[in-house]
């Protein structure tokens, strides 16, 4: 399966996709293009109901790209901040000028104390992605799964004990609660 968009191909996004969607490959091309694309396997184990949910799940994932592609038109860093989720500042640190959430910082999963802190220092967080100073490295996203809330992370992007066994990628940033009170106590690690 694969989608073709005539814009948007630069590696920074590619690579974007790649780290935040695992069931995709993105390509730059030339000419700014962006390639998509889901390789199946067709053996003896395939079924049509499985053909099905991977044609989903590619399509799913273009229609976000498209829909971030159609924003990045015209638009600068102020939107792209303005939709990122916060949280409060209900953390031990908050408003100590540092930020403290794990998702900002590329050694989140080697402080136990930054695990603890997503979306729990939004003031300082906010102050420096503003200042250019940090930057978001991964998004729970949200509870829109159909298996959200049942205490168990269902998000195929995380690896440990405290993921489910769903093996698809049709929960990715769909149970954000769940996954995020296990990444807290350390039962999953970071995509």
């Amino acid at each position: 399966f694969y989608a073709l968009f005539d814009s948007g191909g630069t590696a920074e996004y590619a690579n974007k996709v790649n780290k935040n969607w695992a069931a995709i490959k993105a390509t730059a091309l030339d000419d700014n293009k962006l390639l998509l694309s889901r390789y199946v396997i067709l053996d003896h184990g395939q079924t049509l109901a499985n053909l099905r949910l991977n044609l989903v799940t590619t399509r799913g994932i273009a229609s976000t790209v498209s829909s971030e592609l159609a924003g990045q038109v015209g638009s600068d860093q102020t939107s792209e901040r303005a939709a990122i989720n916060w949280g409060d500042d209900s953390g031990d640190y908050a408003n100590d000028g540092a930020c403290d959430d794990a998702r900002f910082l590329s050694e989140g999963d080697q402080w136990d104390y930054q695990r603890k802190h997503v979306l729990r220092d939004a003031t300082d967080c906010r102050a420096q992605a503003a200042a250019g100073a940090i930057t978001l490295l991964f998004d729970f996203g949200g509870n829109s799964g159909s298996y959200a809330n049942d205490g168990t992370c269902d998000d195929s992007r995380f690896t440990g004990e405290g993921r489910s066994i769903l093996i698809t990628d049709s929960h990715v940033r769909r149970d954000s609660a769940d996954c995020i009170a296990a990444y807290r106590e350390g039962t999953i690690n970071r995509p």
